[in-house]
This record gives C-alpha cells, sequence and structure tokens, in this order.
C-alpha cells in the first residue's frame, strides 16, 4: 500500500510512507458510510468540485504536507487530507495522459482513538492562517524577481494569471494605498485601481475614495475619468458603503439631539445595526415603497 521512506520521521506518530493515491480510501466518498463512521467528514460532497489552479499546483509541485491515514484490515482509510488525495488522484491522470509518471501522496498512520480521529479532522482544517493578501502579493513578486513567469506564478499559488496580474499590479500601488490595505480601511481591489494612477496622484485620490466610501467599481470610474483628463466629478456619484455608513451612525449617536429620530433610526437600519420593525414608522414608509421590511 505504501512505500516506507524516512524511518522515524516523527517522533509517536510513525514512520512516514509514500502511498498510492488511488490506494488510499476516503470514507463517504469511495464508500457508502456515512455519518456513523468516525472518519466520515460532511465536506466529501465538494471533492469532485476540484480547483483545476489547485491541480496544476500539485502536478507540478506534488502534495508537500502528508496526510494522515489509518489502517481498516487490507484498506488504509484518509483520516486528514482528503483533499490532497483527491487532487494528486486528479493531477495523475493529467500526467498519465501526458505520459508522466503520476504523484504519489505522503503519510503517516495516525493511530488514535475514534473521537481523537474527529477532533484531529478539525483540528487540521481549521487551525490554520492564511497568508494576507499583501504577503502572497509580495512573495508572488519575488517569484517574479527569480525568474518565474507570471504563468508559473499562478500554477504555484492554485489562482488565475489575472489574480496574479492584480497582485503584482497592488504591490505598486504608494505606501498610503498599501497602508490602507493593512489596515483594512480599503479593499484589495479598489487599492488596485488606484495603483493604475500616477504615484504622486495617488494619496489624494486615497484620501477621497475614503471620504466618500468608495467601492472597487466607483474607484474604479474615477480612475478612468482622472486618467482620460477629466474631472472627477464627470465620473459617477461614489455610493456610501456599509461601512461608511455605520461611520457616520457612530459619529451622530454623539449629535442625536440634532438629528431627527426617524433619520437617524433608518440610517442604523440601512448600514444593518437594527431590525426595520424596531424603528417606528420605517415599516409603513417601506411597505408604501413596495418593499417587504425584513
Amino acid at each position: 500500500m505504501g512505500e516506507k521512506t524516512i524511518p522515524k520521521a516523527a517522533v509517536g506518530r510513525g514512520d512516514l510512507y509514500i502511498f498510492d493515491p488511488f490506494r488510499l480510501v476516503i470514507v463517504g466518498y469511495d464508500t457508502d458510510d456515512g455519518e456513523a463512521h468516525p472518519l466520515y467528514d460532511e465536506r466529501v460532497r465538494d471533492l469532485d468540485n476540484v480547483d483545476p489552479a489547485w491541480v496544476a499546483n500539485v502536478a507540478a509541485n506534488g502534495i508537500l504536507t502528508p496526510i494522515g491515514v489509518v489502517r481498516d484490515g487490507d484498506r488504509v482509510l484518509v483520516k486528514f487530507g482528503r483533499h490532497r488525495v483527491v487532487w494528486a488522484r486528479r493531477a495523475t491522470e493529467a500526467l498519465r495522459r501526458e505520459g508522466a509518471p503520476g504523484v504519489k501522496v505522503p503519510g503517516y498512520y495516525a493511530r488514535s482513538e475514534d473521537k481523537v480521529s474527529l477532533g484531529l479532522i478539525v483540528a487540521e482544517n481549521e487551525i490554520r492562517r492564511a497568508d494576507a493578501l499583501l504577503a502572497k502579493a509580495r512573495k508572488a513578486a519575488r517569484l517574479c524577481a527569480h525568474g518565474y513567469s507570471v504563468d508559473d506564478c499562478a500554477t504555484q499559488f492554485g489562482v488565475s494569471v489575472a489574480t496574479i496580474r492584480n497582485w503584482l499590479q497592488l504591490i505598486e500601488a504608494s505606501a498610503p494605498v498599501l497602508r490602507a490595505v493593512e489596515r483594512g480601511e480599503l479593499g484589495a481591489s479598489a487599492a488596485t485601481e488606484l495603483a493604475r494612477l500616477p504615484r504622486a496622484d495617488q494619496p489624494a485620490a486615497l484620501t477621497e475614495a475614503l471620504a466618500k466610501g468608495a467601492g472597487a467599481r466607483e474607484i474604479a470610474e474615477t480612475v478612468r475619468a482622472k486618467r482620460r483628463g477629466e474631472t472627477p466629478s464627470a465620473a459617477r456619484p461614489m455610493r456610501p458603503t456599509v461601512g461608511v455608513l455605520r461611520r457616520v451612525v457612530a459619529h451622530l449617536e454623539t449629535h442625536a439631539d440634532d438629528v431627527d429620530p426617524l433619520v437617524f433610526q433608518t440610517l442604523r437600519w440601512a448600514a444593518g445595526l437594527v431590525d426595520a420593525r424596531s424603528v417606528r414608522g420605517l415599516t409603513a414608509v417601506l411597505r408604501a415603497a413596495g418593499l417587504e421590511p425584513e
């Protein structure tokens, strides 16, 4: 079933083996078992929704993180790493069509009681921290600086070529724009649009965008207008986002006496802070407008 490759690779977890992905058994996917089986994971329903970018990544690099398995008679059941096994199967099928060797899966026997197995399945998938977007963008730039093509970068990250191009555009933005992204004040798509402006013009455009609560679409239109030499007013007016509405509500909370109560509560409803039925008079207004209160 598996070829032993590295003796005592992990203390207390057994030796590392190399498995043929087609000889591994995924409970609930390769079998008819359901929730009663301790190794059943409901995400097996989505295993056939394979991202081609991830398959390309596995075909190029193999499986880098070992899976956990357990023996069940003559079978070897996957304890965690189900997606990696399916990616390896799909990558192997693609490689064999080209006459190339398939992908093997590194793994170890994760021996534990059934209730511990369930905990391991949850922990292995939930206790993860993905790189922040800017960190990914900087890594992509380093790969390109070391001779990787944009296509190669897309394969390494398991994303589309368009995504890599957007990342590379993003990190060309000025420092104030990147700081706004890091602080969560500006989305990556909006920052990418601002990065298309001359660097000297980006801080002022950023200030304007944050003040108006512009999203990526509004910023894109403003950027295109500026590049055509039009005045900002020639672009479509920017619409406030939920984040901006909440900032307005927070400000008005300290000036509530100067604001009509219905206007104030309607703003709170628009910002998603209260239910329409809790705002006196708003239900009637919504119904008169042909809208059903939430």
